[in-house]
């Protein structure tokens, strides 16, 4: 009540069925005391298991934010089915049920504790239901692959109280975003988690870019002359991962002119250009 009533946003942890009451109710007495629009107020793990009708009848009419983790869909369903059983994983990770009633909830990830970061993997997963066995779960409450990605990006960001600078490319908000090898709107659901990145922006310079992309841009500028343009895209980076130097070796024309850009770039800017295995400049 006290930490509502002051304002901020209250996150709570609950993942059990009296947790998760005890929060909700806790929520549903604060806010009636002190009505607040836009409070946004969220559940850590509610959206897992045992969100019945009547949680989610208090989760919608006082606007809370329930946040699910579908890496324990993926990774743990055969370990929660043995502690926690079938009756009570019935429409767990109901996901398709709590977008349907206009929430609009993200995605934990509980990492990298547990397990690594992937925000591809969990997208696949909200999409295929595929556990790392290859089970599929609940197949009624998948997800579209429109549905999914927003859920990893502007409804994450809405989750923030960021949504004005992150969650969507558009004039006037950060500069973050990964450009995909592979359309994911044309690809199998279990497989969006294998899709390769070829280039990360953040803060709108190149963090980082597969070694074909960037050699063939290379290539692309030595042969139109067009150096300063390359040049610039990769201007100011104070890192910049290229993540096989073997194959640069392999398909530049000639290496002395690939390592006289490289260096030319790092003397310039005063930035190491490295691969994920080992400096090129130091």
């Amino acid at each position: 009540m006290a930490y509502h009533k002051a304002g901020p946003r209250v996150c709570i942890h609950a993942i059990g069925d009296v947790a998760m009451d005890m929060a909700l109710r806790s929520l549903e007495q604060a806010i009636r005391a002190e009505p607040r629009a836009d409070h946004r107020h969220r559940v850590e793990h509610l959206g897992n298991w045992l969100v019945n009708d009547e949680r989610l009848d208090i989760i919608k009419r006082n606007g809370i934010l329930p946040v699910p983790n579908i890496p324990f869909m993926h990774y743990i369903w055969d370990s929660l089915l043995a502690i926690i059983g079938d009756k009570r994983l019935e429409d767990s990770f109901n996901i398709r049920t709590m977008l349907d009633a206009g929430l609009q909830i993200t995605s934990g990830s509980d990492g990298p504790a547990y397990w690594p970061l992937d925000s591809l993997r969990d997208l696949g997963t909200a999409v295929s239901r595929r556990t790392w066995t290859g089970k599929v779960v609940g197949a009624d409450q998948a997800v579209s692959v429109r549905e999914a990605i927003r859920m990893f990006t502007i409804n994450a960001a809405y989750n923030a109280f960021e949504e004005k600078i992150k969650g969507s490319i558009e004039v006037g908000k950060m500069a973050d975003f990964a450009i995909l090898a592979e359309n994911p709107y044309e690809t199998a659901p279990e497989k969006i988690k294998d899709i390769p990145v070829d280039m990360t922006v953040v803060d709108g310079k190149v963090a980082f870019v597969t070694a074909e992309t960037f050699t063939s841009e290379f290539i692309e500028a030595i042969r139109d002359k067009k150096n300063h343009l390359f040049k610039n895209k990769y201007r100011g980076v104070d890192i910049l991962l290229i993540d096989d130097i073997h194959f640069l070796q392999n398909k530049t024309e000639t290496q002395e002119e690939l390592f006289h850009t490289f260096n030319a770039l790092y003397d310039a800017n005063k930035q190491m250009v490295c691969t994920c295995d080992r400096p090129v400049s130091e």
